[in-house]
């Protein structure tokens, strides 16, 4: 009997039971919130909410999400739980349109919580901004990725591409297989340490260079880290109150004295070199960056969000600012770009009819421009570009379309009412992955997007950069740095799947990013006189 125990027990016991008590409704509190709105939606549990399998390490976020997507055939949106969080799964494509376009002013945040000073690599990112502070940095920035930006920094490419073609010929000399992914990574942390800080990392020959160190620290998961990003993402108000950070202090540290240091030398030695830092430089002392002409006028006015134009003058950039953009756009570049040269590497190595047209594809560009792997080289690829298309639709970086509802919003059609705060999931994997857009969609084919319509034609189905104003700015480089990858390996090479490879491959569940669980193992030979 509980009256026969020790009183401080007894206490202990109350304590225990109010604390509890307290903190199942605190998790619970909201879990009837799609009931009484009259939506459909998932159940939940008090701690997951509805993505058990993936917040226990048991399956991949995006098989969670695909689970939800599956269970509501014929639903335009269905609600969930993230966490003790309600949230929303948007289904259908024209619902999709409207959030993303038309109704943009309601979700124009991407809604994640970082503590400035925790973090200010991640908080004062473009990707994490909000508000005007998002729409002028996204202003400032939008110069800095248009075509003829990129056209001039394809050399910088092209340079770490001819190393990245010697160091496959070495491994097809040694007969071994080689893990796609990590010198993949290794190739793409080349490219951008070149073209955004005018640095060599000459990561492809010596993989514990600074820059690698620092691109691994940047993805790679330990328990307590995935236990940080659970709480930052889905229990947003305690990772604001415990001042929690997605970037290491040494990573943080590493980036801010690069910055500083590339800005000082060529202020000192009044060097001039075209890539993304000199373009920062650019921002810093003239507030704005020039463009290039009539069309980059054009490609800036469509970054910016089919034309919209705002003030630029009225945030004044410190180095934290610019260092948070530089960091960005080291990590989604090297870690998107070598995503998807490693996935088509591994596609292509299963599917051969697919590799000799690619083949051949490369090899007419590039007879036609003299044999230089060039930035006009690369868009006369028109089979490259299908290739790169289909490999994003079943393996998108980008998983899922996040946004945040900023003001009430009704959903077209109907009484239901997403509240201002309400987290908006766009479940691009699943969208891209469902027979009833995409026939046999484990099926690896790039005749898909040979058609010139195609994009068009699946517009608010494939989104591997996201759709409207808030889409990727940087989707032009990752794209052209992809190709890079994809013509030098394919045009030197032939592929093969090695035997410890997985096919269909099964994605990592300790990332939140698309990664082949075991890795992707592969052979290289030198391409063999038809």
């Amino acid at each position: 009997m509980w009256w026969l125990l020790p009183l401080w027990l007894n206490v202990v016991l109350g304590l225990l039971g109010t604390f509890l008590g307290v903190a199942y409704y605190f998790l619970t509190s909201d879990f009837d919130h799609w009931k009484k709105k009259g939506v459909k939606y998932a159940k939940a549990v008090p701690f997951f909410g509805s993505l058990v399998r993936s917040m226990t390490l048991q399956d991949h976020l995006v098989n969670d999400l695909d689970r939800i997507y599956k269970d509501f055939q014929g639903e335009n949106f269905v609600g969930f739980f993230q966490g003790r969080t309600a949230s929303i799964l948007v289904r259908d494509p024209e619902l999709i349109k409207e959030i993303l376009v038309k109704d943009f002013s309601h979700f124009y945040n991407h809604g994640f919580k970082i503590h400035e000073e925790a973090d200010p690599m991640q908080a004062k990112s473009l990707f994490n901004l909000n508000d005007h502070k998002w729409k002028e940095m996204r202003s400032k920035l939008s110069p800095t990725f248009t075509s003829g930006k990129i056209k001039m920094m394809t050399p910088l490419m092209e340079e770490v591409s001819q190393n990245f073609i010697a160091h496959l010929d070495k491994i097809s000399k040694s007969g071994k297989p080689f893990e796609t992914k990590d010198l993949v990574s290794r190739f793409t942390t080349d490219i951008i340490s070149s073209c955004a800080f005018g640095v060599k990392s000459n990561a492809i020959d010596d993989p514990n260079t600074e820059f690698r160190v620092m691109g691994r620290k940047l993805v790679e998961m330990d328990f307590f880290k995935a236990l940080k990003t659970f709480v930052i993402l889905f229990l947003p108000e305690v990772g604001m109150s415990l001042r929690l950070a997605f970037t290491e202090k040494v990573v943080a540290d590493f980036f801010r004295k690069l910055v500083h240091d590339v800005m000082e030398v060529r202020k000192k030695t009044n060097l001039v070199r075209k890539d993304f830092m000199h373009l920062l430089i650019e921002l810093k002392d003239k507030g704005s960056i020039a463009s290039e002409g009539a069309e980059d006028e054009k490609e800036i006015k469509e970054l910016n969000g089919f034309g919209t134009t705002i003030s630029t003058n009225t945030i004044k950039l410190t180095h934290d600012d610019l260092t948070a953009q530089a960091s960005i756009f080291f990590f989604a570049g090297f870690e998107t770009s070598s995503t998807l040269i490693s996935f088509a590497s591994l596609e292509l190595s299963v599917n051969k009819e697919a590799q000799k047209k690619l083949q051949a594809d490369i090899d007419q560009a590039l007879k036609n421009h003299g044999g230089k792997l060039c930035y006009d080289a690369l868009k006369d690829m028109k089979y490259l570009d299908a290739v790169v298309q289909e490999t994003l639709r079943k393996y998108p970086p980008a998983v899922n379309i996040m946004r945040i509802c900023t003001k009430n919003y009704i959903i077209p059609g109907t009484k239901v009412q997403i509240d201002e705060g309400t987290p908006l999931i766009i479940p691009a994997f699943s969208l891209q992955n469902d027979p009833k857009y995409f026939p046999n969609p484990e099926m690896f084919d790039p005749e898909r997007f040979m058609d010139e319509d195609a994009l068009h034609k699946y517009q608010y189905l494939h989104m591997p950069f996201g759709e409207g104003p808030r889409m990727c700015i940087g989707n032009r480089f990752a794209l052209v740095q992809s190709k890079m990858g994809i013509a030098s390996i394919f045009s030197k090479f032939d592929v093969s799947i090695a035997s410890k490879t997985k096919y269909p491959p099964t994605f990592d569940k300790q990332l939140f990013i698309l990664a082949a669980e075991g890795g992707i193992w592969l052979n290289v030979n030198p391409r063999r006189e038809e």
